[in-house]
C-alpha cells in the first residue's frame, strides 16, 4: 500500500487521513482492472486472511507474496513514467 501511495500522489491523490481499502480500490479501478484484481487478491490473503484469520495455505501465502512483488514493479514502473 505506501507503493500505491507513491502513485496516488503522482496521480494527484493525497489523503491527509489514513486511506481506506476502497480508496485504492477505487483508484486502481480507474487505472487498471488486472491490477485491482490482483490488489483485491492480496488484500484477501495477505490482509484479511493471514492477518485476522491467522491462517493460510503455505502454497497461496507463496503466491500472494510474488503477486505482490509483481504488484510493487508495476508501480515502480508507473512512477518511471
Amino acid at each position: 500500500m505506501i507503493a500505491l501511495n507513491e502513485l496516488m500522489k503522482q496521480y494527484g491523490i493525497a489523503k491527509k487521513t489514513r486511506k481506506h481499502v476502497h480508496d485504492y480500490q477505487d483508484f486502481l479501478a480507474h487505472i487498471d482492472k488486472k491490477i485491482l484484481n490482483i490488489f483485491n487478491f492480496l488484500y484477501e490473503e495477505l490482509h484479511l486472511v493471514m492477518g485476522y484469520d491467522g491462517i493460510g495455505k503455505y502454497t497461496v501465502v507463496q503466491e500472494a507474496l510474488k503477486s505482490a512483488e509483481g504488484l510493487i514493479n508495476w508501480v515502480e514502473k508507473k512512477l518511471k513514467k
